[in-house]
């Protein structure tokens, strides 16, 4: 079960809670839905920071990989 579909059934019960006037379980289940998206974004932050120094690391290794082969640089 992925983020999207948790969050879809926990919108359910938080509408029920709100239908039945349930207002303390309606906080309580908007305050979960709150934190799961807060650490999802999180989450996605770290990844996508990742991915990116990964990228870097490949670019830059690959860069001086091709300056070594022509002899721009000297491999030291």
């Amino acid at each position: 079960m992925d983020i999207r579909d948790l969050i879809s059934r926990l919108e359910k019960i938080e509408t029920e809670a709100r239908d039945k006037s349930e207002h303390g379980v309606e906080d309580s289940v908007g305050r979960l839905i709150e934190d799961l998206i807060e650490e999802d974004l999180e989450n996605e932050r770290v990844f996508a920071k990742e991915v990116s120094k990964y990228i870097d690391d490949k670019i830059e290794n690959e860069i001086i990989a091709r300056a070594i082969k022509n002899g721009t640089i000297a491999k030291g």
